[in-house]
């Protein structure tokens, strides 16, 4: 439980959101943009859905989250005897972020499995260095010394320099000028594509089989992210590394994002659900407005926007 000015948390560790409810309520499954990411509780999508729709809802976004974990994240509400009205899923993201990469792992993993794995590598370098240092060792001793009391000056400095970079309105760079430096994702590659695609479907399919039997609909949404087709958005507020990263990762999205299309419209026509689907890829395309934070988070009014086309989908 957490309660503060702009975002709480219930006892379960749902955010609260307007019309919160458990049971009966309309379900929203998600990454970080699903939570609220630079949102306060009120305008969220959750929320913003319950103040159009009036009915209760229950934000189940968590930070990182894929399709996969949603599924178990839902098996597991549902084994605790909770009901939903209806259940949204609203992926792309982080399912692309994960899917799509070329590392160690297995690509059904967390979001934060790769960042988890560098902490704790760089930890153990860290210990090996400490360990093999002579008892005895002046310059070693001294370098630490005068590394604890530069500390609190590093950190101040470091955390000017960021506040600054954040506080500014419009970014150094323009985004158009920016080229491609890493290569960390794969989808530019049509067969990975495919197969990261194929694992999304895979879990919305699961989820569609295990609320078939329960009689309980559900929604499968395709997020708009800035790394699907840059060109498209207003993007040169934000800060320059995070745009970096939304160029680095355009060729793997768009590569991503269409075979999930593709591959979607394949599957749906077997089991006559195509209708489930709600694409939201395109949504915020040419808006004269700064709807991104970053290269996935929207603001307040980015989920007005998305709130606002469920709520159609579901009348329609």
């Amino acid at each position: 439980m957490f309660s503060g000015e702009v975002v709480n948390v219930d006892d379960n560790g749902f955010r609260i959101s307007i019309n919160h409810q458990i049971d009966n309520s309309v379900w929203f499954l998600g990454g970080s943009t699903m939570w609220g990411t630079g949102s306060e509780d009120i305008n969220t999508i959750p929320s913003v859905f319950a103040k159009i729709t009036n009915e209760p809802v229950l934000n189940l976004g968590e930070s990182g989250y894929n399709s996969f974990q949603e599924v178990i994240q839902l098996q597991i509400l549902l084994a605790n005897k909770h009901k939903p009205k209806i259940v949204i899923f609203y992926d792309g993201v982080n399912d692309g972020g994960t899917f799509c990469k070329k590392d160690k792992f297995p690509q059904l993993q967390h979001a934060y499995t790769s960042r988890y794995d560098k902490m704790i590598r760089e930890n153990q370098d860290l210990r090996k260095k400490i360990k093999n240092k002579k008892v005895l060792d002046l310059d070693y001793f001294f370098t630490k010394i005068r590394s604890f009391y530069l500390m609190p000056l590093n950190y101040f400095e470091t955390l000017e320099k960021y506040n600054e970079a954040i506080s500014k309105k419009s970014s150094s760079s323009k985004i158009t000028s920016m080229k491609k430096n890493k290569n960390y994702k794969f989808c530019d590659d049509k067969e990975y594509a495919k197969k990261a695609a194929e694992l999304t479907i895979s879990s919305w399919l699961n989820a569609y089989f295990i609320l078939k039997e329960r009689g309980i609909p559900v929604k499968f949404i395709l997020q708009p992210t800035a790394s699907y087709h840059p060109n498209k958005y207003k993007l040169d507020h934000i800060i320059d590394f995070k745009k970096q990263a939304i160029i680095n990762e355009k060729e793997s999205f768009v590569g991503y994002y269409e075979a999930l299309k593709k591959q979607w419209n394949l599957e749906c026509e077997k089991f006559n659900i195509c209708n489930l689907f709600l694409d939201l890829s395109k949504v915020f395309f040419n808006l004269n407005e700064e709807i991104f934070i970053d290269r996935v988070h929207i603001s307040p009014n980015g989920n007005k926007i998305i709130a606002t086309k469920i709520a159609e989908s579901l009348i329609n």
